[in-house]
């Protein structure tokens, strides 16, 4: 089985959690999307943080909506740059997993949508719990990532009486 067959086949199918399902029972439902059918695509776009791959994903959505898509999910951890481009081309996008805060200013990245919250406000929902719970102190365990460091940073930032 080629790479591209073999993504497609089982890592994808793992990446996209219930979105094949969910797209099956819309389509089976005409009163839904009357006369309109839904279609995926997968796409390995490769780690964004390296900086040999940065355009990779630009490239990907180019050449999808080039071919008629209307829409983006993903791409997971940084998101800024292909928030932009979808907003240039007036397209949504959304993600599951960008918490980068630059994509908060609806200004300029005004067809973005996310399920997870900026770092921003998982530190405000952070020192809320820590204050109902009078919580002096805590451990933050993060990974190596933009995202990640982002919390972390967003943490340092707070003053130690607000909390």
């Amino acid at each position: 089985m080629r790479a591209k067959e073999y993504y497609k086949k089982v890592v994808g199918k793992l990446a996209l959690g219930a979105l094949p399902i969910a797209v099956e029972d819309v389509n089976r439902d005409p009163s839904l999307l009357p006369g309109k059918r839904l279609v995926y695509e997968v796409a390995d776009v490769g780690n964004s943080n390296l900086e040999a791959l940065a355009a990779l994903s630009i490239r990907r959505m180019t050449a999808m909506r080039d071919a008629g898509h209307l829409a983006f999910i993903g791409p997971d951890d940084n998101c800024a740059n292909e928030a932009l481009v979808a907003a240039a081309w007036n397209l949504p996008m959304i993600t599951y997993k960008c918490a980068d805060n630059r994509v908060s200013d609806k200004t300029k990245y005004y067809t973005f949508a996310r399920t997870l919250p900026p770092s921003t406000k998982i530190v405000k929902a952070l020192i809320s719990l820590m204050k109902k719970y009078e919580w002096q102190q805590f451990v933050l365990l993060t990974e190596n990532t933009k995202n990640y460091l982002q919390i972390k940073e967003a943490v340092k930032g707070v003053p130690k009486l607000s909390i």
